[in-house]
């Protein structure tokens, strides 16, 4: 018998050093077990991303299910049953903690999941205590990264399913398993709610040796593992997520396919600034809102995404320089006024919205939708905005559709929708959740032909206080343009407040010109396109 794990990480050096999952425990380099002591290493290991070859890839991940001795475990695949007499003793610590005035500690907590065998049971007694006191450990990690009481209903439902996890998994494996010559050996294929991190974690503080494989480049762990315990293995390519595969794929790369990946890899990188149509679409849109002059606003417009000041690409993220500028009043010169009116909405990507409202406001109490869309930290999740019954852009591309819910999730928390009468800032992103629930079709539309990193859509506000009001949900969906990166010119000649009673000053340039007008037509430049394309059309045989 031995009372002492000591563990470390395998050092991974590249990707061949994988072949050592593979490797018995005692095979391994610093393996060494004593009267009193195991010491081993583990690997742990995030892949993120796809390879040239991925048939290879996802050969690989097929091996490794049908490969004895590895578990291979993903969303569809996990098992989440719970006996409910367990489930009422959860139920019931969790109301001891709830009762104390400032909650167990988490050392008291696992004390009473434990008097309840509500721990993974296992027959070794250095083995079980190992495992209570990693379990300890994990639950002061989550504490520590939430930084908040453990009263809430997210913790909750967290300790529901890191039992449920360790109860179905961890107590079969060490009970089944010689631990002394092999840990558990994990396999995670794909997206992970946050407890399945936690569960994965637990495992590899535990020394199971864990592979988390992500084609997406999605991390689960990056703000988890701040001990360093697992090691990063990045591929140059990204793909949307595919069902875990079920048999080999047959396909063979050629040596000319891969030579091809491989220039384009070159060629066509986050920030190469040479980039393929539609090379982003599975990226998310950031907006970086730009402080420019009143002239300047007619320069940049003009340019695409990629060649304006701080534009960049990094982890999965597009950062894209938009616009948002209210022009109040009119130039002396009408003439210039007209020009530059025309040229921002002449665009092939502008849209000119001169009647309003442009909005339908949403009267649905979305209470229990917003609820539903918190992950357990109580925050937004776009996944569960995305995987919601009243989501209604399913149809389209999928990392479209996760950019309109960050973008919404962006708006909620930007605390720039103004509060009316007495509305708490809860109420202010409830409201603003709801009118973003519905999209008008024609905006739609211009989300749907944004390429990031090429031209950027342009909405152009003419208001002249003769067709209708613009709305505070108006302005909740300028609000959210600005979010996903569109630029927003906003016209009114008469110099009024329109936008200011519902959006805060700091999140839109203010520019005012030398006189007001209350008399302004715009009816949009069509005919001046239609001319343009017209004269056009007459050169083209002799071009």
């Amino acid at each position: 018998m031995f009372s002492r794990f000591t563990l470390q990480p395998y050092a991974l050096k590249d990707e061949s050093d994988l072949k050592q999952f593979e490797t018995l425990l005692e095979k391994r380099p610093q393996y060494e077990l004593t009267e009193n002591e195991m010491k081993f290493s583990y690997i742990a290991c995030r892949i993120l991303g796809v390879p040239n070859d991925v048939d290879e890839y996802f050969n690989e991940l097929f091996d490794y299910s049908e490969a004895k001795g590895i578990e291979v475990l993903h969303e569809q695949n996990l098992n989440k049953v719970i006996d409910s007499e367990k489930l009422r003793h959860i139920q019931e610590v969790f109301g001891l903690h709830q009762e104390a005035p400032n909650g167990l500690t988490v050392n008291r907590l696992v004390a009473h999941l434990s008097g309840k065998q509500l721990l993974p049971k296992v027959d070794n007694p250095d083995l079980q205590h190992y495992i209570h006191t990693t379990f300890i450990a994990v639950l002061k990690l989550y504490e520590k990264q939430h930084n908040q009481s453990l009263k809430t209903e997210g913790f909750r439902r967290f300790l529901i399913d890191i039992i449920k996890l360790s109860e179905n998994y961890v107590a079969k494996w060490f009970s089944t398993i010689n631990y002394k010559k092999q840990m558990p050996r994990i396999v995670w294929y794909g997206d992970a709610q946050e407890s399945r991190i936690y569960f994965l974690y637990f495992l590899i503080m535990l020394g199971c040796d864990v592979l988390y494989y992500h084609p997406e480049g999605k991390d689960g762990f990056e703000n988890i593992d701040e001990e360093g315990r697992t090691f990063i293995v990045s591929h140059p390519g990204r793909i949307s997520l595919e069902p875990f595969p079920d048999r080999r794929r047959e396909r063979v790369a050629t040596v000319a396919y891969q030579a091809s990946k491989e220039i384009e890899q070159v060629l066509h990188h986050d920030n190469s600034l040479l980039y393929k149509p539609w090379q982003f679409r599975s990226y998310t849109p950031v907006a970086r809102t730009l402080k420019t002059t009143y002239d300047e606003l007619f320069l940049i417009t003009k340019e695409k995404a990629f060649v304006r000041p701080t534009f960049f690409v990094e982890n999965k993220h597009i950062y894209i320089p938009s616009l948002f500028a209210k022009i109040s009043g009119v130039s002396k010169n009408d003439k210039e006024y007209f020009q530059r009116l025309k040229a921002v909405t002449s665009f092939d990507n502008s849209l000119l919205i001169n009647t309003f409202p442009f909005t339908k406001e949403q009267k649905a109490n979305f209470q229990y939708h917003y609820r539903d869309a918190l992950d357990r930290a109580g925050k937004l999740h776009p996944d569960l905005i995305m995987n919601s019954h009243w989501w209604p852009h399913k149809r389209l591309p999928e990392g479209l559709q996760h950019g309109i819910a960050e973008a919404i999730i962006h708006t909620c928390e930007s605390e720039m929708c103004k509060p009316i009468a007495k509305e708490t800032k809860q109420d202010v992103a409830l409201y603003v959740f709801a009118q973003l629930s519905q999209i008008p079709p024609n905006i739609l539309e211009q989300l749907e032909k944004f390429d990031y990193s090429q031209d950027v859509p342009k909405i152009v506000i003419f208001n002249n206080e003769k067709s209708g009001e613009l709305t505070r949900s108006d302005a909740v969906l300028l609000l959210f343009l600005n979010q996903i990166g569109v630029d927003v010119f906003h016209f009114n000649p008469t110099g009024r407040n329109d936008i200011e009673p519902y959006v805060e000053a700091g999140a839109f340039d203010s520019h005012w010109l030398e006189e007001v007008n209350f008399d302004l037509e715009f009816h949009g430049s069509s005919a001046y396109k239609n001319l343009s394309q017209t004269i056009k059309g007459l050169f083209r045989p002799f071009l």
